[in-house]
């Protein structure tokens, strides 16, 4: 019998994270299971331990985004020295203005997994289902951001796993509301499998052309350049939180060309290429105007150089919520 998760909640004011490092005025800116083995069936909720249960709800996107906020107390500031009592000031205006439970659930990679296995294993959501959640409450957020645009145009670079997975899903979305739609698979369209490769089917037959981009043998630059043409905005769907260890250097080479385009760059959970819970670029990452994460905040998010990643940061629920 496998042990359950040992997940431990890590709470913040969502201004404490801003605010982690404030002692230089000038730098104090928020920018942006083994083989054979048999599934964790967690019998607590993996975030929270005492809860038995998840919220089951569909939320609209939370916005985390504190910077005209931020901009304002930091003139109130000018000239002062910033001291304990004016950070609490500060911390209880913005948790009231936008955290319902005055508190911010930060997650680890781990604690990635254990909801997902929480979620499919436990409480018998299909992780298609989950994808679709996910990959719909992006697709929402990119319509409304786009609205003023007449016929807009969207790039997706899906990578071969989940995140991917996600991609499919958002391009069917908007597919389904008019939008242009080009997707891209970077790397071996082999390698889809499971949840994701059900979507990139499901595209197949909505006779959607799915373009390949072999990152080894073609210019990569070149090809990118040509795929965002005249696109409005450029949704990264190639690497999740599982991320680990460098990147190798055509995968480096991919996101270089990505963030040399000239428009807004969406990215789905995570910005690509950044470690989930040091926030860290692993050789280099996808520099987004805005990021929707899923379930809650990640751990990385908060260090002092994610924000020139993440961008704006909005949290979206997949259909399962932590219990507070």
């Amino acid at each position: 019998m496998q042990n359950k998760p040992n997940l431990k909640r890590s709470q913040m004011s969502v201004t404490s994270m801003i605010t982690m490092r404030y002692a230089n005025m000038d730098t104090w800116l928020f920018r942006k299971n083994k083989p054979n083995s048999k599934p964790i069936k967690p019998k607590t909720n993996p975030i929270n331990p005492k809860q038995s249960q998840f919220k089951a709800n569909w939320s609209e996107a939370q916005i985390l985004s504190l910077s005209k906020e931020q901009t304002q107390f930091l003139q109130i500031l000018k000239g002062r020295t910033v001291e304990g009592t004016i950070i609490k000031m500060y911390n209880k205006m913005i948790m009231e203005k936008y955290s319902q439970n005055k508190k911010c659930t930060l997650m680890t990679k781990d604690q990635v997994r254990a909801v997902d296995s929480w979620a499919i294993n436990t409480l018998g959501i299909p992780g298609v289902v989950l994808m679709e959640n996910a990959g719909r409450s992006c697709a929402e957020l990119i319509k409304e951001k786009l609205k003023p645009i007449t016929n807009p145009k969207v790039c997706i670079f899906c990578g071969t796993g989940n995140n991917g997975g996600d991609g499919y899903v958002i391009a069917r979305h908007l597919l389904n509301s008019g939008f242009k739609v080009v997707v891209v698979i970077c790397g071996d369209r082999q390698k889809v499998k499971g949840d994701a490769k059900i979507n990139l089917d499901i595209l197949e037959k909505l006779d959607l052309p799915i373009e390949q981009l072999n990152l080894k043998d073609e210019d990569v630059p070149t090809r990118v350049k040509a795929f965002t043409a005249d696109a409005d905005m450029i949704i990264d769907g190639l690497f999740g939180t599982g991320l680990s260890g460098p990147l190798r250097d055509d995968y480096i080479q991919l996101i270089e060309s990505i963030n040399a385009c000239d428009c807004p760059i969406l990215a789905v959970d995570i910005p690509s290429g950044m470690d989930c819970d040091s926030g860290q670029p692993l050789g280099t990452a996808v520099k987004a105007s805005c990021t929707v994460t899923f379930v809650a905040v990640k751990k990385g998010f908060v260090s002092e150089c994610a924000a020139s990643y993440t961008g704006e940061i909005f949290v979206a629920s997949i259909g399962v919520e932590p219990v507070s």
